[in-house]
């Protein structure tokens, strides 16, 4: 979070791209976690990145609803069973091929975006340039937390 608020908030790529690194926190919080408590987690770690980046909350709303959909993409896009998400680890699964990973990544990012941007906008006229700010944004978002697992997953699961 510091990495963020300290040096990534102040980079804009082509004047707008903003990588947000913090977004791998929501995906790497423990699966184990009630979900009530997560909602919690999620809604803090989005507040502390609007008190630091002035956002009035948009943060807190993006995260709260990517922790929220978090288990059921698990479940949906890597087919790991619902009972056995106490015990599901990113960094750790060897079951979980890539490709899916990154699949369901990619789309948590993106959702993370489009309601940051979209909300941002608040406006009909605004919703194109959200959109391919949301989508550029993501894009880049998703290729720095890639990067960030690979470098910080154990040897044996660096299969990318």
């Amino acid at each position: 979070m510091l990495l963020q608020i300290a040096v990534l908030d102040n980079i804009a790529i082509w004047g707008y791209v903003t990588p947000y690194l913090y977004v791998l926190l929501l995906f790497l919080l423990p699966y184990s976690t009630p979900m009530g408590w997560l909602l919690l987690e999620g809604f803090v770690i989005g507040l502390l990145i609007d008190i630091f980046s002035s956002t009035g909350g948009l943060n807190a709303m993006a995260c709260t609803l990517v922790v929220y959909v978090r288990n059921r993409a698990v479940t949906n896009f890597l087919g790991v069973p619902e009972k056995e998400l106490d015990t599901f680890s990113p960094l750790l699964s060897t079951d979980v091929k890539p490709v899916a990973m990154v699949v369901m990544f990619i789309a948590l990012v993106w959702m993370h975006h489009i309601v940051l941007y979209f909300m941002e906008a608040m406006s009909i006229h605004l919703f194109p340039s959200a959109f391919l700010h949301a989508t550029v944004n993501a894009i880049i978002t998703s290729i720095c937390c890639i990067i960030t697992v690979v470098l910080m997953a154990p040897s044996k699961r660096r299969r990318f």
